[in-house]
This record gives structure tokens, C-alpha cells and sequence, in this order.
């Protein structure tokens, strides 16, 4: 997610849970890439249009922290939605290897990644059960400290 979220950022989450919007944002539900070009200047994160989200992937693993560009419904032809410069040279839906969308969701996209995530089959589109949270903010540096430490008092 480099430049807008550094390795060493604590990120701060809220909790999602599909259909009720996080206590602490400012908005109902995830704002995507698109929903934000659509109003301009209403809804930036991490320095850019669309929310962070954090999601696990499909399959298990470690979860995924990128942003939300545009959500799908099943079977649709996404191609001509999709940012030319994100789909690694494709055209057509044909040639994108989740798309037609095999699911409703949302395509994502790590901000330092060259393509959507669902374009070489990394991830299927990001149903709303696969969300675990919302990012908000980050803390500089904070991570970069050792878990476990204690702090010694005189």
C-alpha cells in the first residue's frame, strides 16, 4: 500500500460488519474507488478516492489490506468498468482470469501493485463476509517496535 500506508504504520481499524457501518467512520458502509470519482472531493483515505479495506483471503492466509475500487455483481463483464492501466494489458473480459466476476464483490487493488487483484487470479472479487475491517488512519513508526516490551518504571 506504499506510498500511502508504510511498512512500520500501525494502521488503525474499525471492525465491519456487513450492512452496519464502523462506530468510529465518518460513513455508512465501504466507499469504493468509484462511488468517490462520482462525488469529487467527498471521500478520500490514505490520500486517495475509495477505502482501505483489511479482507481475508479466498482460501485463508494472512489478511489482505488494499483498496476498494468498484464492486461487481456475479457473472458481470467487468472489462470496461476496470482502469485500463490496472489490467495488465487486457482488453477484454476475456483475457482478465476473474471475469466474468465468479461472485458479487469487490475488486481490489493494492496501491503499490501494478493490476487489480482479480486480474491474474490472485484474489476473486471480495464479498462483504470476506471484510474484517475498514482502515482509518496510520501512526508512523509504531510498528516497527517489538511486540512484548515493557516499560520499566524507576
Amino acid at each position: 500500500m506504499e506510498p500511502n500506508i508504510k511498512t512500520g504504520d500501525l494502521v488503525v481499524t474499525a471492525k465491519y460488519d456487513s450492512g452496519d457501518a464502523p462506530f468510529i467512520a465518518k460513513h455508512d458502509g465501504i466507499i469504493t474507488v468509484e462511488e468517490s470519482r462520482e462525488s469529487p472531493g467527498t471521500h478520500k483515505s490514505f490520500g486517495k478516492e475509495g477505502d482501505v479495506i483489511v479482507f481475508e483471503p479466498a482460501g485463508g492466509g494472512t489478511p489482505v489490506i488494499h483498496r476498494a475500487h468498484f464492486w461487481v455483481e456475479e457473472n458481470e463483464n467487468w472489462a470496461d468498468r476496470a482502469n485500463s492501466s490496472l489490467t495488465d494489458g487486457a482488453d477484454t473480459c476475456e483475457e482478465i482470469v476473474h471475469c466474468p466476476a465468479p461472485n458479487a464483490g469487490y475488486i481490489t487493488h493494492g496501491d503499490h501493485n501494478e493490476v487489480y487483484d482479480q486480474v491474474n487470479g490472485r484474489q476473486k472479487p471480495v464479498t462483504e463476509e470476506r471484510v474484517i475491517a475498514i482502515s482509518l488512519y496510520r501512526i508512523p513508526y509504531i510498528g516497527y517496535f517489538p511486540n512484548g516490551i515493557e516499560i520499566l518504571t524507576p
